[in-house]
């Protein structure tokens, strides 16, 4: 019994020896990461090391995607005109029609009623400006 308490006790010292010095300064990895500064915590250091977490220097943004094509904004938009314009004709506003645009490029999925409102949905989409052409994959039905 009393080997136990005293392995216990060994053991605990140890890891509490083992905590303590994983809490020691550690050397500067460059890792990409800013590093905190040493020496006590002022306003103005707080307010450096704050800056430095925020604005790191060397983002790759090629993984995390970087900044949005240009393009993807003009698509977005041109895909909500097009939607727009469906929803506020008065024969295909029911319909539930999806619009996607890619470089100009109007996709539009869903289902028609006739081959008449197929039709219309694609001139529709084809009048408005910035339309390049439309893919009309609307289904009969």
């Amino acid at each position: 019994m009393n080997k136990t308490i005293q392995a216990v006790g060994t053991a605990a010292s140890l890891a509490a020896l083992l905590a303590l010095a994983a809490c020691g300064e550690r050397p500067a990895t460059d890792n990409g990461l800013p590093q905190a500064s040493s020496g006590p915590v002022t306003e103005e250091r707080a307010a450096q090391d704050a800056t430095a977490a925020r604005e790191p220097d060397n983002v790759d943004t090629t993984i995390l995607g970087g900044p949005p094509a240009a393009g993807a904004a003009d698509d977005a938009q041109l895909a909500q005109r097009v939607q727009s314009a469906l929803a506020s004709d008065p024969d295909l506003g029911a319909l539930n029609i999806e619009v996607q645009s890619e470089g100009g490029v109007v996709t539009l999925r869903g289902a028609a009623p006739d081959a008449a409102a197929k039709e219309r949905a694609a001139e529709l989409a084809r009048s408005l400006p910035d339309v390049k052409s439309v893919e009309n994959q609307l289904t009969l039905g």
